[in-house]
C-alpha cells in the first residue's frame, strides 16, 4: 500500500502501460494475474475505477437533467442572454448549465477519459497519452457521425417512407404492422448495409409511426430493447455490416457465407422469436394503438436524381467506411450537395451527430485502457462462463473495442471464436453504450420518452431477446 501511495504521490519514469507486455501467462487464476498487474501498474486501478464511475454516471445521467430542469433552466442563457434576476440569474443559468452538460450522456466517457488523461499526464507525460491518443482508430466514430447527419436527411428519409409505407399498408398501415415491419425488415436492412444507417432510418420511422402513438412504457421500453439487440445481432448475418466483425473478419478470415452459416439462421430464428415473445405479452396493446395524426408534409416532390445523389453519398461513405479521411472528404462534399440542393431539404442539425462522434471516441479510448483485466478474465474462463463474460463485457463497454481485442489473443480454438463472438453481439444490445448505433437510436427517440431514457429499464427489458438469442446460439 506504501509503493502505492509513494506511487501516485512522486509519479514514475517508467513507459505508459496502455499496451504493456505483462509476460504472465505463467501464474494460474485469474486473480493472481490482475494482482501482479495492479502491482506492476498501479494506475490500472484509475483505468478500471473511472471506466465504473462511467457506466455508474451514464446510468444516473438523467438525474442529472431532471435536476437542472427543477432549477428553472430558461434556454436563453445559455445562448447569452441575460435572464430575468440581474447576477442572481447568471449564477442560477450556470449551475443549471452545469446539470445539463453532466446529464448529457454523449459527454459521459469524456469526462471521465479526461480524469485519467491527467494523471496519466503527470505520472508519464503528456507524450506518452497523445501516443495513445493517436495509436487508436477512430474510423468508427467517424464513419457513425457522418452517416447519421446523411441518413437523416428528408430525401433519404421520404425514399425509405415510401417503401416501407407500401409494404406496411399491406397489414392495413396500422401501428402494429409498423411494429412487425420495422423490428423484422430493420435487421435484414441492416445485413445488407452499415448497422448505423439501419438504425438511423428504422430509429426515424419508428418513432413517427409507432412512438408518436404514445405506448405505455413497457411496450416502448420493450420496442427499445428488440430495436437494440435485433439491429446488433443483424451485424451477424455478413462481414461487413458490423464494425465488431470488420475487425475480426480480417483476423481471423471470416467471409460472408461462414457468417451466415455459422451465425446468420440462428440469429434471424432468434429475432423473430424475440418479437413474438414480447408481441404475445402486449398484443392487446398493440392492436388498440390508433395511428398518430401526421400533418401532411407542405414540401414538393423530392426529384429522383436528388435522391440517387443523397443514396450514391450514403454508398460511398459505407463502402469506405474504414476511411476515415475519405469519409469526412466526401461529408464535406456533400455538404456542398446539400447547400445547392436546400429547396428539397430540411434543417440539419449536426449538434448530435457530433456529439455521437465524440461519445463513440471517448468510449474507444475508454474502453482499450481496460485490456489489463478483460484479458485475464476471457482466458480464464471456459464455454457457458466464457459467454457470459463476454455477453456482460460487451454490454458495459463497446462491443467493437472488445472483439478488436479478441482478435488479438492467441491460441484461441474455433469454438471459443464463436462463443465470444455471438455473445458480443447479443450483448450489443443491452446498454446505450454496447453498441454505437444504439446512441444514434437514443438521440432520435428521446423526446418519446420525455427525454429521459432510463438506461435500467433499457437494460431490463432486453433480458428477454438476449436470453432469447443466447439459447438459439449456444444450443443450436
Amino acid at each position: 500500500m506504501y509503493n502505492w501511495l509513494l506511487y501516485f504521490l512522486i509519479g514514475t519514469q517508467t513507459s505508459l502501460p496502455f499496451a504493456a507486455g505483462y509476460q504472465d501467462d505463467h501464474l494460474s487464476g485469474i486473480w493472481q494475474r490482475l494482482s501482479s498487474r495492479i502491482d506492476l501498474h498501479p494506475i490500472n486501478l484509475l483505468f478500471a475505477a473511472c471506466f465504473l464511475l462511467a457506466i455508474l454516471h451514464t446510468y444516473a445521467a438523467h438525474r442529472f437533467a431532471r435536476r437542472a430542469r427543477q432549477r428553472g433552466h430558461r434556454e436563453g442563457a445559455s445562448m447569452g442572454i441575460v435572464p430575468e434576476g440581474g447576477p442572481e440569474g447568471w449564477k442560477e443559468s450556470f449551475w443549471a448549465d452545469l446539470l445539463y452538460f453532466f446529464g448529457e450522456v454523449e459527454v459521459v466517457f469524456g469526462v471521465w477519459c479526461l480524469v485519467i488523461f491527467a494523471v496519466a499526464g503527470w505520472l508519464y507525460g503528456w507524450d506518452s497519452v497523445v501516443a495513445y491518443m493517436g495509436s487508436q482508430d477512430y474510423s468508427e466514430a467517424v464513419y457513425v457521425a457522418v452517416a447519421l447527419a446523411m441518413a437523416s436527411t428528408y430525401p433519404i428519409m421520404r425514399f425509405a417512407d415510401k417503401i416501407l409505407s407500401g409494404l406496411a399498408r399491406l397489414g392495413g398501415g396500422t401501428p402494429l404492422a409498423w411494429w412487425v415491419l420495422l423490428l423484422t425488415l430493420g435487421p435484414l436492412l441492416g445485413a445488407l448495409v452499415k448497422e448505423s444507417v439501419a438504425m438511423t432510418i428504422v430509429a426515424l420511422l419508428l418513432g413517427r409511426h409507432f412512438f408518436a402513438c404514445r405506448p405505455s412504457r413497457g411496450l416502448a421500453y420493450a420496442t427499445l430493447a428488440l430495436l437494440f439487440t435485433n439491429i446488433s445481432v443483424s451485424g451477424l448475418f455478413t462481414n461487413f455490416a458490423s464494425s465488431a466483425i470488420v475487425v475480426l473478419s480480417k483476423a481471423w478470415n471470416w467471409d460472408t457465407p461462414f457468417m451466415w452459416q455459422t451465425f446468420g439462421w440462428k440469429g434471424i430464428a432468434g429475432i423473430a422469436a424475440s418479437n413474438l415473445i414480447y408481441f404475445g405479452l402486449f398484443h392487446r396493446e398493440l392492436r388498440q394503438l390508433k395511428s398518430p395524426k401526421v400533418e401532411e408534409d407542405r414540401q414538393r416532390e423530392v426529384p429522383w436524381w436528388v435522391t440517387a445523389l443523397h443514396l450514391a453519398f450514403l454508398a460511398w461513405i459505407t463502402l469506405n467506411s474504414s476511411l476515415p479521411t475519405v469519409v469526412m472528404g466526401a461529408f464535406v462534399l456533400y455538404l456542398g450537395v446539400y447547400q445547392a440542393t436546400a429547396s428539397y431539404q430540411k434543417f440539419m442539425d449536426l449538434r448530435e451527430p457530433l456529439l455521437i462522434g465524440f461519445f463513440l471516441s471517448s468510449l474507444i479510448l475508454i474502453s482499450g485502457l481496460q485490456v489489463w483485466w478483460i484479458e485475464p478474465v476471457v482466458e480464464g474462463l471456459h464455454e457457458h462462463g466464457l459467454y457470459l463474460a463476454s455477453l456482460m463485457l460487451s454490454a458495459f463497454t463497446h462491443n467493437t473495442s472488445n472483439t478488436l481485442l479478441y482478435s488479438h489473443l492467441p491460441h484461441l480454438t474455433e469454438q471459443v471464436k464463436y462463443l465470444l463472438v455471438s455473445a458480443a453481439l447479443v450483448g450489443g444490445g443491452m446498454t446505450i453504450m454496447a453498441n454505437g448505433p444504439n446512441l444514434m437510436a437514443c438521440s432520435l427517440l428521446n423526446d418519446y420518452f420525455d427525454r429521459e431514457i432510463s438506461f435500467a429499464r433499457l437494460f431490463l427489458a432486453s433480458l428477454v431477446p438476449a436470453q432469447v438469442l443466447s439459447i438459439f446460439f449456444l444450443v443450436f
